[in-house]
């Protein structure tokens, strides 16, 4: 399995891409190079394997859809690949067996990290896989991963940022067939890394790390917009990070509780604008998404926005003559643009 070259351009990695529906027959002959194979059933439907690939010049992606099998990495596939670490991930069905010494018992979940240049054996059930190859040599390793990790939980920090930037590298993946994102495809890394035990001081993880666990918390924050006990403690608490660490992310945006108290008024408005002159919708607005007090709220909005809650809007709709002349004119702006395309 070649992994084609790729340059670097506006922060952006090309990409080979490859989507195949193969049968049992197609799919032993294309695996041929990474383990033996051989399928538990090939009736109908069972007879296909469907798989997802995209290389760069130095890391392999894939999404699998198979039904079940039975596999053997044996020395002879062990010689080509010795270099990589896969990580993969179930979505999907469950793996059996063996590596070296050690008894597999794979469910969905975490993110497994398996040294290819151990044998392994294993049953494979119907399944839905996520899988990423990297070479040691990119993440820091040796060729003894004795004290490595064998699994990435969500329960941990450096465990929720590999997930997360996992979830990023294949959501662009879908999107791009062509090219991913440098620093996303750094910071996975350098979360990678922490995740298997290297300082988080480091020179060559420190900037990817900050950047992947500001990103993780801005996230976090988004999602619980709604809920009064988000605070900078709830943070410190829920991430494992020091008071001034999480207080120099957040520097340039005023602190914490600026952002969030922002946060939550950009979606207080969005809700008030679906429909501005509804009676109790500005009180509603506040409620959910965290002010206390209706003072509280209003000088909040006014302070961002320069007028109180009742006063951002019109209090009537536009006309319907005004409605339908932009409506002509942003057609005739559509036929030109196309017309010159």
């Amino acid at each position: 399995m070649q992994i084609p070259n790729s340059n670097t351009h506006d922060q952006k990695i090309a990409v080979s891409s490859r989507h195949q529906k193969l049968c049992t027959e197609a799919y032993g002959d294309f695996l041929g190079a990474a383990h033996s194979f051989s399928p538990l059933r090939t009736d109908g439907e069972h007879r296909f394997f469907t798989a997802h690939e995209w290389y760069t010049n130095e890391c392999g992606f894939g999404v699998l859809k198979s039904p079940p099998y039975a596999m053997r990495r044996t020395k002879p596939h062990i010689q080509d690949f010795e270099h990589l670490v896969l990580f993969s991930r179930l979505l999907e069905g469950r793996t059996r067996g063996t590596s070296g010494d050690d008894v597999i018992n794979r469910r969905p979940g975490p993110i497994y990290v398996s040294d290819q240049a151990r044998p392994f054996e294993a049953v494979i059930d119907h399944n839905h896989m996520q899988s990423v190859f990297i070479p040691k040599a990119k993440l820091g390793l040796g060729s003894d991963m004795k004290s490595i990790p064998t699994e990435i939980h969500r329960t941990c920090t450096a465990g929720k940022l590999v997930h997360t930037g996992m979830d990023n590298l294949f959501a662009t993946l879908w999107q791009n067939d062509d090219h991913i994102s440098a620093p996303a495809l750094d910071r996975f890394v350098a979360c990678l890394k922490i995740a298997m035990g290297a300082a988080p001081q480091r020179a060559d993880i420190r900037v990817h790390a900050r950047d992947a666990l500001f990103e993780l918390i801005c996230n976090h924050i988004e999602q619980n917009l709604g809920d009064f006990e988000l605070s900078m403690d709830s943070l410190l608490g829920a991430f494992g990070v020091s008071r001034s660490s999480l207080y120099r992310m957040f520097e340039d945006k005023g602190g914490v509780r600026n952002y969030i108290t922002e946060r939550r008024a950009v979606r207080a408005i969005l809700d008030i604008s679906e429909a501005p002159q509804a009676r109790g919708g500005i009180r509603m607005a506040a409620e959910r998404w965290g002010f206390l007090t209706p003072p509280t709220f209003n000088r909040t909005i006014h302070r961002i926005y320069g007028a109180s809650p009742g006063n951002l809007f019109p209090a009537k709709p536009t006309s319907v003559k005004r409605l339908q002349s932009a409506s002509r004119l942003l057609s005739r702006f559509v036929s030109r643009t196309a017309a010159s395309a």
